[in-house]
């Protein structure tokens, strides 16, 4: 008698716990979870989570019933910069270093070439600095920046300086690596060095969605222009340097003047 089972019927087990592998087959999950497309599906499935958690928190914590003056009103006003920290940051390299098990160096977190991190940094350093503190001439920025309130209403130059600190190595740091590292390098290989670039300038650009139009055109010439600086220098230290210096100049000329 002719037996019309088929041959993925026919598997044996070799133990109790062992099943043929096509009961467990989900169709068209193998397009998205292989071996080439692991990383980028990771790393966009990540981003959107990211971007959508940071889009729900408050643009600016509303500190108007603390004291102007208190450490615990100042850190208060610090959580949207801790939550940055955490979202584009940790969680990002932890992702490298225990799903992927890569080197952060391979994501920029790396001198580079060195002599081109210096030119870049210091070619356009001073011109962004001049940028932020001109940017504070703009009312609507005020409504959005400084992302801690408390130092800009305590008015004290020793809170600034705690902000600027935490600010650069807290909120620009995660930031960086994960716009020209975590998405531009991630998504390099399997995208191409062009489309990577695009698209680490897009979500960039939507990052800045809700702020003031002229910051979401910055946004946009930002990202490409620092996502092809990290490509050039292979480093994000010469973006982060640039664009920390932007942020802090417009907090301070917001908080004290131009």
């Amino acid at each position: 008698m002719k037996n019309d089972a088929s041959p993925a019927d026919n598997q044996t087990c070799n133990s109790p716990f062992e099943r043929p592998q096509h009961w467990f087959q989900i169709p068209y999950l193998d397009s998205f979870f292989g071996s080439e497309q692991f990383k980028p599906t990771i790393i966009l499935i990540y981003m959107a989570i990211a971007l959508c958690c940071w889009k729900c928190l408050p643009v600016k914590p509303d500190l108007s019933a603390l004291e102007p003056n208190c450490r615990s009103t100042f850190f208060f006003g610090c959580w949207r910069i801790f939550a940055a920290f955490g979202f584009f940051g940790v969680v990002p390299v932890l992702i490298v270093k225990l799903i992927f098990r890569e080197k952060l160096s391979d994501y920029g977190v790396q001198f580079g070439y060195v002599k081109r991190t210096i030119m870049w940094t210091s070619l356009f350093t001073p011109v962004f600095i001049v940028l932020g503190a001109a940017s504070a001439s703009f009312s609507d920025f005020s409504s959005v920046y400084p992302l801690n309130p408390a130092c800009q209403w305590s008015g004290s130059l020793n809170w600034f300086l705690v902000h600027a600190i935490s600010y650069i190595f807290l909120y620009y740091t995660a930031y960086e690596f994960f716009f020209r590292g975590f998405l531009l390098k991630g998504l390099t290989p399997t995208c191409g060095a062009v489309n990577a670039l695009l698209i680490q300038t897009a979500v960039s650009t939507f990052f800045h969605f809700g702020h003031p139009g002229a910051e979401l055109w910055g946004a946009l010439a930002g990202g490409l222009l620092w996502g092809f600086i990290a490509f050039r220098t292979r480093s994000i230290i010469s973006s982060w340097v640039q664009h920390a210096a932007l942020g802090v100049a417009l907090d301070w000329a917001l908080t004290f003047g131009f």
